[in-house]
C-alpha cells in the first residue's frame, strides 16, 4: 500500500526526495515539502480528495480495512507580534 502511495504521489512533486510516508493504525500520513502542500491539496481539495478515493478504491479491490490519508503540513507562518515595553 506505501507503494502505491508513492508511485500516486511522486509525480506530483516538485521536490520528491522530501517525500516521508508515516504509516499507524490505519492511517498514512504525508509530509511533503512546503512548496509541494499546495500541489498535495489541489484547487479546492480536489487532489487529495481523488488520492483518498483512490486508496478507497485500492483497499477494497485488495479486501483490506479502510485507511485515512492526512498530510502533515508545516504552521503557516503569523503576523509578527510587537511587544509593548
Amino acid at each position: 500500500m506505501e507503494e502505491y502511495l508513492k508511485f500516486l504521489i511522486t509525480p506530483l512533486l516538485s521536490v520528491p526526495k522530501d517525500l516521508e510516508i508515516l504509516s499507524s493504525a490505519g492511517t498514512f500520513t504525508l509530509k511533503v515539502a512546503p512548496e509541494d502542500v499546495g500541489r498535495i491539496i489541489g484547487k479546492h481539495g480536489n487532489m487529495i480528495s481523488a488520492l483518498r478515493t483512490l486508496l478507497r478504491t485500492y483497499n477494497t479491490l485488495h479486501r483490506q480495512p479502510p485507511v485515512n490519508l492526512i498530510l502533515d503540513t508545516p504552521p503557516a507562518p503569523g503576523p509578527e507580534v510587537k511587544k509593548d515595553s
